[in-house]
């Protein structure tokens, strides 16, 4: 037995073929409405990214027969950049930007730049030399597309910042979705 599809059936099969296995993706639009901002524990709070160059891999599959049918396909990674600086200034922004400080800084600052993970839950788990420190810990949800989160740690039992930043490894694992996708340490000395 020999079954013939016809050729605007053969398009809705595989438009919906494509639509079941995730294949189309609706990018989301961008407007000029600013989203909510979630404070979370202590002076951070989430805020939108500048635009980013977010990695991207966009692919097209062709169908080879009399018809051809292109089917674009848009697959956007999610992204998570970690920095650590000694301050911030007024406009928010890390001051002495880098991943080794000296010892005598007031407070540690740390910021995550998320991409893409709108609406997906985010854990990030601290270390202190290669020890946990779940008290330094931070968990929600991604409120938009593009979303950055600034605080700072003083010390590991979260009092005032009153002493210098005890001198040590400061690590943090970035999970989004219960997946681990960025690491990241500094270190004061």
């Amino acid at each position: 037995m020999h079954t013939t599809i016809k050729q605007p059936s053969l398009v809705l099969l595989l438009l919906l073929l494509a639509l079941g296995s995730g294949m189309l993706y609706a990018a989301p639009s961008h407007s000029q409405e600013t989203p909510p901002i979630m404070l979370v524990r202590g002076n951070g709070e989430w805020s939108l990214s500048q635009p980013s160059s977010a990695p991207q891999l966009v692919a097209t599959a062709q169908f080879s027969e009399t018809a051809r049918l292109y089917l674009p396909t848009t697959f956007t990674q999610t992204g998570v950049v970690i920095l650590f600086g000694s301050g911030l200034d007024t406009s928010r922004n890390l001051i002495d930007q880098g991943t080794t400080f000296a010892y005598g800084i007031n407070a540690l600052y740390y910021r995550y730049e998320v991409f893409n993970a709108q609406g997906l839950p985010y854990r990030a788990e601290w270390w202190y030399n290669n020890i946990r420190q779940p008290q330094l810990d931070d968990s929600g949800t991604i409120l938009s597309s593009q979303a950055v989160f600034t605080n700072h740690i003083c010390t590991l039992d979260l009092s005032t910042c009153s002493d210098p930043v005890p001198a040590g490894t400061y690590s943090v694992d970035f999970y989004i979705d219960d997946l681990l996708v960025q690491q990241a340490s500094a270190v004061v000395q």
